[in-house]
């Protein structure tokens, strides 16, 4: 847990460092409650905290130095994982990025504690949903799914639920 508390810190510090650019990210308040957080062991707050900021670096960051706002982006998501596996919580799954590819076909990228069996279901109305399959853990709380029938589908949602 030290390790993701110095890590996090870093990030914000490194964060903060472009005022000459017009980027004010005000994270000092948040800093010190996520750091509260991960001391206390209550890591979705600092999950929470986490995605703020990169909601933050999307808007500030990204129009003025996209490299720039990759790079924190990254490596905020790097600590949301390290959090999450590291959690006693069990935090739910979560849907990070959708893509759809040539062909048609709907790649999936999911968040979820290491271990978990996490099934893909797909739902055109959001009421009637039907299981796709299970996602392939690539490790560091990483999961993907690859859905090759959403081809023929106008619109598609997705969610993600677990078996231990």
């Amino acid at each position: 847990m030290l390790g993701a508390a110095k890590f996090f810190a870093q990030l914000v510090k490194h964060g903060r460092q472009f005022p000459e650019q017009g980027i004010n990210l005000r994270l000092d308040g948040a800093q010190q409650v996520a750091l509260a957080s991960i001391t206390r062991g209550n890591l979705t707050a600092a999950v929470h905290l986490l995605r703020a900021f990169q909601h933050q670096v999307r808007a500030q960051v990204a129009p003025v130095d996209p490299a720039l706002a990759e790079q924190l982006i990254q490596t905020a998501q790097q600590v949301i994982e390290a959090l999450i596996c590291a959690g006693s919580e069990r935090p739910h799954p979560r849907v990070d990025k959708i893509v759809r590819r040539r062909g048609g076909n709907v790649h999936v990228h999911i968040t979820a504690p290491a271990g978990q069996q996490c099934l893909v279901e797909a739902s055109t109305n959001l009421v009637d949903w039907v299981v796709l399959g299970p996602a392939t853990e690539l490790g560091d709380c990483n999961f993907v799914f690859e859905d090759d029938q959403a081809a023929g589908a106008p619109a598609r949602f997705y969610r993600v639920v677990t078996r231990q």
